[in-house]
């Protein structure tokens, strides 16, 4: 499911875009005014929480490290910026008919990007990649193939097909295609005649 601000320019403001991007700007929107998608995979697989209980996930777009910051100041507002994405969230649910809903937390955790920083070696804990306007989206995202170096392919959330565990596997499967038929190529021009 997504919850959807109802006011889009908004509801993206200091997340992407250099020109505008001031990571302060997100403590000052209101609890509605942001999109989160929310994920209950016990709905389609029971096993994924113990019987009479829910195992949800949910993915608040969350803006890339400000490299100007010290480490101390992004901590702080990381940490400013996840409580305030929690009651924001919970007050959406409860909006949305979830009544009591805080009090049905049973254990949580969260990710941040300085996480997926150190984790995953992300630039920036940014596990979108590239910003998301429409100029780089689906087909205007980069290519696989480097425009100019031979040899020399992309993949991943950054390039096309675009970003998520599905599409950057997808994005895999086509580039190790794609290689393979470049190699086959090289290997039939080089192969010696008989």
């Amino acid at each position: 499911s997504l919850f959807l601000s109802d006011n889009y320019h908004k509801s993206w403001k200091g997340i992407f875009g250099e020109k505008d991007y001031q990571v302060t700007d997100l403590l000052k929107r209101g609890y509605k005014d942001f999109n989160f998608y929310v994920h209950t995979p016990t709905r389609t697989d029971p096993s994924c929480s113990p019987d009479g209980h829910d195992s949800i996930m949910i993915l608040v777009p969350a803006p890339p490290i400000d490299e100007s910051m010290s480490k101390q100041q992004w901590e702080s507002f990381e940490e400013t910026l996840v409580e305030q994405a929690r009651e924001d969230v919970i007050r959406r649910f409860e909006d949305a008919g979830m009544s009591d809903f805080r009090s049905h937390i049973v254990k949580e955790s969260v990710r941040r990007p300085s996480e997926w920083s150190s984790m995953y070696n992300l630039k920036k804990g940014s596990v979108f990649g590239l910003a998301h306007p429409m100029t780089q989206l689906s087909i205007l995202r980069p290519g696989p193939r480097h425009p100019i170096v031979d040899n020399l392919y992309y993949v991943g959330a950054s390039t096309r097909p675009g970003n998520g565990v599905p599409l950057v596997l997808i994005g895999a499967e086509q580039v190790a295609d794609q290689m393979l038929a470049d190699l086959s190529k090289a290997m039939e021009v080089t192969a010696p005649a008989m």
